[in-house]
């Protein structure tokens, strides 16, 4: 079934103003670029596993709402052409956390390439099949619990997530492990593009001309 804007006249309010924030920025499909080189920090986060979660490799950290078969709860919205591409559109989709706010997921159909199913921060939260925008990561990880923790605790699975001088999140990573040196590596996922695996963490979230300096949060 194609769900047109249509079909969300009678949604709430409370809807159509998330839908209101949402569009202003649904343009952007990886993280953003800045014009002139600036300074980033990347912090890492990390969500202590739940015990007795279903297993479930679209939702690989437990941060939404699922049913008895622990299948997400996921509720269709509208759907709008892509602006870049005018033969694609994005149906959009809405999850709960665990404490019930709604958050906001885009899913490109049809889809030409299979790098094509996420950005970065569906690639870190969504198992890589949706599209997420920033501000709505900025809410899971409030009504999620997610902690800040110390390059020096970093461990696999964690969350590397990289912020501009305002406190713009503007890319987020995986953390894969360490090398021989100690540095952290990381998985990253830039737009459309296709995993890139093992990465040094300072380097994966801003391209060589943006880079001037990358500090690492402490807790």
């Amino acid at each position: 079934m194609k769900f047109t804007p249509r079909t969300t006249r009678n949604f709430s309010r409370l809807l159509l103003g998330l839908l209101g924030t949402f569009v202003a920025t649904m343009t952007v499909r990886s993280f953003q670029i800045a014009k002139e080189p600036s300074d980033f920090t990347l912090t890492y986060y990390r969500l202590h596993p739940r015990s007795g979660a279903p297993p479930n490799p679209i939702d690989p950290y437990d941060c939404f709402q699922k049913d008895a078969d622990g299948q997400l709860i996921i509720e269709p919205s509208l759907t709008y052409e892509c602006a870049d591409h005018p033969n694609e559109h994005f149906n959009l989709f809405l999850l709960k956390t665990r404490k019930g706010n709604s958050i906001i997921v885009e899913e490109l159909s049809p889809v030409r390439r299979p790098e094509y199913k996420s950005n970065c921060y569906g690639f870190v939260f969504l198992g890589g099949e949706y599209h997420v925008q920033a501000a709505e990561v900025e809410k899971i990880l409030v009504d999620d619990d997610w902690i800040i923790i110390s390059p020096e605790d970093v461990q696999p699975r964690d969350v590397g997530i990289y912020r501009d001088k305002s406190g713009t999140m503007i890319h987020t990573v995986v953390v894969e492990g360490r090398d021989r040196a100690g540095k952290i590596l990381v998985n990253s996922k830039s737009g459309y593009a296709q995993v890139e695996k093992g990465l040094d963490a300072e380097r994966a979230g801003v391209t060589r001309e943006q880079l001037s300096k990358i500090t690492v949060v402490n807790p």
